[in-house]
């Protein structure tokens, strides 16, 4: 069978006022933002308005939690008290009333020794004052009939205030009614009859209206100032709560601009590293290119050290040419002067043997 959103969140509230105390803030807020991110707005701001208890009222619920039949034999007694309250009053046995009162001092204490354990168990400590409201707030629970309501599945967020002017109220509306008494119609002719004082019973009536009148009033200022400071704590709760609401869109707001800056740094951190690594190409390319030219600026200059000495070696050349063309030429000249002697010398041989 499924389980409906609705049903699911309150488990989840369940599950967050069960936490360590230290942990509320966070869970919560985490289910907040996820119910956010699902598009269950409404549920994300109820859930995010859930206020943080006190360590008192963390107490409560931990002991609620933990220790269900002893806390609804707390909440029993209480009943039974009420009633047999009632029944004391109105001029009952008084016996139930004190029995209930035992029960409930039994289980209360019991469940103020889990609470010392709970709190201890936390790390928060448990000093005197603390248990003090602790088991102020257990004996309003069980004193109130509306106790079971504001217990609410263990979520209390601060102490509970003891009964106050409404339950007075319906004691003194179950108190029987005295009739008024009669008109005495006196006769000036009978003797007045002698005034006789209060009986035991009217004495202990009058005394119980007395006292019930006397807690009325107290109960009435109590209950006017319970009133105010209630108004106040609403006041000064939805003044925290518009405040955490305005504070949460604030944050909403960052975080998605802190989530649009991040992506914006991740697109620059892309850009500058594609640019990097252009750049690095670039200097490795500009590199090899320097080492080419100094290569090629190596070989030109060999190049011309060669020309150089192949120009050196063609005009070293030219000259030993030039000289060997001179010497041939001076060969060939006195060659031709050996070749003209030798001419005139047969010619002068030849005419000395044509001589006679």
């Amino acid at each position: 069978m499924a389980v409906s959103p609705a049903a699911d969140v309150e488990a989840e509230v369940d599950h967050l006022y069960g936490l360590p105390l230290g942990e509320f803030t966070a869970a919560r807020d985490a289910l907040a933002r996820r119910l956010r991110s699902e598009g269950r707005r409404e549920e994300a701001k109820a859930v995010a308005i859930l206020p943080k208890p006190n360590q008192a009222a963390w107490a409560v619920n931990q002991v609620f939690r933990g220790r269900r039949a002893k806390f609804e034999a707390l909440l029993d007694a209480g009943d039974r008290a009420r009633a047999a309250q009632i029944g004391a009053l109105t001029g009952g046995r008084t016996e139930p009333f004190r029995a209930a009162l035992k029960d409930e001092e039994r289980a209360l204490g019991e469940l103020l020794r889990a609470a010392r354990e709970a709190l201890s168990a936390a790390g928060l400590g448990a000093s005197e004052a603390q248990i003090g409201r602790i088991a102020e707030t257990l004996r309003a629970l069980a004193h109130r009939p509306d106790g079971r309501v504001l217990l609410d599945r263990g979520r209390l967020v601060r102490e509970v205030d003891p009964p106050g002017f409404e339950v007075l109220a319906g004691l003194e509306a179950s108190l029987p009614r005295r009739p008024a008494s009669a008109p005495r119609v006196e006769s000036p002719k009978e003797e007045a009859p002698k005034k006789m004082g209060p009986t035991p019973l009217q004495r202990r009536e009058a005394e119980q209206a007395r006292l019930l009148k006397e807690r009325l009033a107290k109960a009435t200022a109590e209950e006017k100032e319970r009133a105010r400071r209630a108004e106040e704590e609403r006041k000064a709760e939805e003044k925290r709560r518009r405040r955490l609401e305005a504070l949460r869109d604030r944050l909403a707001a960052s975080e998605a601009e802190s989530a649009r800056r991040a992506e914006e740094a991740r697109a620059l951190r892309a850009s500058a590293e594609a640019s990097e690594r252009a750049v690095a190409e670039a200097l490795a390319k500009s590199d090899r290119a320097s080492r080419e030219a100094v290569r090629a600026e190596e070989e030109a200059k060999r190049a011309r050290e060669a020309e150089a000495r192949a120009h050196d070696a063609l005009a070293a050349a030219q000259e030993e040419a030039t000289r060997a063309f001179e010497k041939a030429r001076a060969a060939e000249q006195a060659s031709e002067r050996t070749r003209e002697a030798a001419a005139t010398i047969a010619r002068e041989y030849h005419a000395a043997r044509n001589q006679p």
